[in-house]
């Protein structure tokens, strides 16, 4: 129990020197290499609450925003809703905005589901019309 509480705060230690830019001291028995990579920097997340480390990655973010993008904001969406309020626009804009390469991931993900649902109501509607319009062939002859 000593040595891994030890040992966290050796790693915690280490977390600290890497947020201040300093060079990470492996821990005994871990090869060097995995601390220090040439051309990158190697982040390693620590949550405080248990004491330990979650994961590696490597990337130049600051371990609070690992693997996040910056949120879609107010006035964005208030636009994209704007643009799909103008009739054409809109389905075309939907089209663009899930499938361009330019737009963030939740809006992109967001009108893909929007596409999928859309095309779920459109099949539903479309063979109610059928349905409907048998059946009143049927009964008028």
């Amino acid at each position: 129990m000593e040595e891994t509480n030890q040992e966290n705060q050796t790693k915690k230690r280490n977390y600290e020197k890497y947020l201040e830019g300093e060079v990470w001291e492996a821990p005994e028995g871990e090869a060097q290499a995995r601390y220090h990579l040439p051309e990158e920097t190697l982040e390693r997340r620590y949550e405080d609450s248990d004491n330990r480390f979650h994961g590696d990655a490597i990337s130049n973010q600051p371990a609070s925003t690992f693997g996040l993008e910056e949120p879609v904001s107010v006035g964005e969406w208030l636009i994209s809703m704007l643009l799909l309020m103008i009739p054409c626009v809109g389905l075309i804009m939907m089209f663009v905005w899930a499938f361009g390469g330019g737009e963030k991931k939740s809006k992109s993900n967001f009108f893909k589901a929007q596409l999928i649902f859309c095309a779920v109501v459109l099949g539903i509607y479309l063979l109610i019309a059928i349905v409907g319009g048998v059946s009143y062939a049927v009964l008028r002859s």
